[in-house]
């Protein structure tokens, strides 16, 4: 199912969705499910430093949202949904972190694990990991090119950390695995919504299916990218 308002996207419960929105860098993502007992609609998502998150629509932050259903079947859901649900009652204290090369591996069977050498993982990076554990690989990330929006991007989060007072071992760590390299939301949710048979998609074609997105974003959603300043300072996303 294409991307539409959050609201008229129908998630059957046996499959997974994508949900967008604004963040303080740029955007959000989160996975849409069900829960189990009485299948209501939860958003599994990597809120902010260490706090990972599983709200109803109604607590969801920000005022503007949208989604799709992934593209996989019900069928190859399954494993997908079962790794979710056990990710939203675990809700691990995962660390904000950008070292994107070293974020492969990060979660067994719903289970969290950092990597040698990963300093945490990103709103995007989260939900990556989540499909790669159920052996859906979304990006080739070997592909993904290092530039300087990336790298002010890596100082934003780097400040944010600063602020809220996270340990010196993090703060260097982030500090020196800002080499220009994110997955963002948007490449993400745009590739999410392509047919599983189309992944792992190279950053050439997911960069320009994240322009696409952005383009339908601004259409269903015209106000989601003028996120007032005071909500800004609230979320601390990716």
């Amino acid at each position: 199912m294409p991307y539409a308002r959050l609201d008229d996207v129908q998630l059957p419960s046996d499959q997974i969705g994508l949900a967008l929105s604004e963040g303080a860098w740029d955007a959000h993502v989160a996975i849409a499910f069900r829960s189990v007992d009485d299948h209501e609609l939860k958003f599994l998502h990597f809120f902010k430093n260490k706090s990972v998150r599983c709200d109803s629509r109604r607590q969801l932050v920000g005022r503007r949202w949208i989604g799709c259903i992934a593209g996989l079947s019900p069928l190859a859901c399954k494993p997908l949904v079962g790794i979710v649900r056990v990710i939203a009652k675990n809700q691990p204290p995962i660390k904000l972190g950008i070292n994107l090369k070293a974020t492969p591996g990060s979660f067994t069977e719903g289970v969290y694990a950092p990597p040698p050498g990963s300093d945490g993982l990103t709103c995007t990076s989260f939900v990556a990991e989540i499909f790669r554990d159920a052996g859906y690989k979304l990006v080739d990330l070997a592909s993904w090119p290092a530039n300087f929006d990336n790298l002010q991007w890596g100082d934003q989060v780097h400040k944010a950390l600063c602020k809220q007072g996270a340990p010196a071992d993090q703060l260097d760590a982030v500090l020196a695995n800002n080499t220009g390299l994110r997955l963002h939301p948007f490449e993400v949710g745009a590739v999410g919504e392509m047919p599983s048979n189309q992944w792992p998609v190279d950053y050439a074609r997911a960069s320009h299916a994240a322009a696409q997105l952005t383009a339908l974003w601004h259409t269903i959603a015209p106000e989601i990218l003028s996120i007032p300043k005071v909500i800004r300072k609230l979320l601390r996303l990716h």
